[in-house]
């Protein structure tokens, strides 16, 4: 996995490249999402978010993330990571 970074969220952000990924979703990183439910109920949860080319959010995944991973030293590195999205702005979606 390498990373990269672009512009257009407020401020720069780093995205994941991963040759796991078709083309299609190739730039992503974790990301906090604030979601306000019709009761006025408001959540939390860190997603993959999905970014075009440009820096512009192209979709994230349906529901948030539980970490797991085939090791600890990996889910250790996944568990920084979405501790990192913790200090970007929330998306609002």
């Amino acid at each position: 996995m390498s990373l990269s970074e672009v512009g257009g969220l407020n401020k720069k952000i780093k995205l994941h490249q991963s040759p796991t990924y078709n083309s299609e979703m190739n730039n992503w990183n974790y990301r906090v999402i604030k979601h306000t439910h019709e009761n006025g109920q408001v959540e939390f949860g860190i997603y993959e978010v999905f970014y075009f080319d440009d820096g512009s959010v192209k979709g994230w995944t349906k529901e948030p993330l539980t970490p797991t991973s085939p090791s600890l030293a990996e889910l250790k590195e996944d568990l920084n990571l979405m501790v990192a999205a913790c200090e970007a702005e929330p998306l609002d979606f």
